[in-house]
């Protein structure tokens, strides 16, 4: 929503917090669910209904109901929380298992074997990246040899 010229953006404590109150339907409840004061939970809903422009709840001095407005943008804020939590689970999945390249030079010589190489290399390392790169025998074979040499101490040369 543009308001004074600058975009306000709803945030996710917002909408867990909106979620909470909806599901306990008592402020109080929703704040000790969250582990934050309940006069917070308040604000975060205040602050939320304003952005948004629109009442999500109903309050009495005794009750809290959702609005039809808020019935139907808790649907909407579930499937955000929803999408943020496979985000963050995938984003910690990844920290967890480094990913690693390994980059393979090809060259016609492998014929019908390297597929099948590749399947047994994916399903043992399954964190492994690899990236095929054709190139000419002779340059495959160089590039190995310069690799595989320590730096300025080459021994033999590559066959012509």
């Amino acid at each position: 929503m543009i308001d004074g010229g600058y975009r306000r953006l709803v945030e996710l404590r917002q909408l867990r917090c909106f979620v909470a109150v909806a599901e306990e339907q008592h402020f109080g409840r929703a704040a000790g669910r969250l582990g934050i004061g309940q006069p917070a939970a308040s604000q975060l809903i205040g602050r939320l209904e304003r952005e948004l422009r629109i009442p999500l709840f109903a309050r009495t001095s005794r009750r809290v109901a959702l609005t039809p407005e808020g019935t139907e943008f808790l649907a909407h804020a579930r499937t955000v929380l929803a999408v943020a939590d496979a985000a963050t689970a995938a984003a910690q999945r990844l920290a967890r298992s480094p990913r690693r390249l390994l980059v393979v030079g090809t060259c016609s010589g492998l014929g019908d074997r390297l597929p099948s190489i590749l399947a047994a290399l994916a399903e043992r390392e399954p964190g492994l990246e690899v990236r095929l790169r054709s190139v000419a025998g002779r340059e495959l074979f160089s590039s190995a040899y310069k690799k595989a040499s320590p730096a300025g101490k080459r021994s033999r040369r590559p066959p012509e």
